[in-house]
């Protein structure tokens, strides 16, 4: 996952010229506390955020009627909670 990240960050700093600045984040998107806390860093570091890349995106394999509670949470936690807590800080 630290590798993916790295390469991530380098293929940005190559798509944006000097002198902006391009930083990369990794926190678990089904856990507030993890995104609570990058939010928190990402404050700290008085950075703004212009641009949220989601390469978490999950829904589970079948039916929707096949799908339980648990699983439906999970998805709107990872794809629609997450991406909102982080664009609020």
């Amino acid at each position: 996952m630290k590798k993916r990240v790295k390469n991530q960050r380098k293929t940005l700093k190559k798509q944006f010229s000097p002198p902006q600045t391009v930083k990369a984040y990794q926190c678990d998107l089904s856990n507030n506390k993890d995104i609570l806390n990058v939010c928190k860093k990402i404050n700290i570091e008085n950075t703004s955020i212009d641009i949220i890349i989601n390469c978490a995106a999950t829904f589970p394999i079948g039916s929707l009627s096949d799908m339980t509670l648990d699983e439906f949470e999970k998805c709107m936690q990872i794809n629609v909670t997450a991406p909102f807590l982080i664009s609020k800080s």
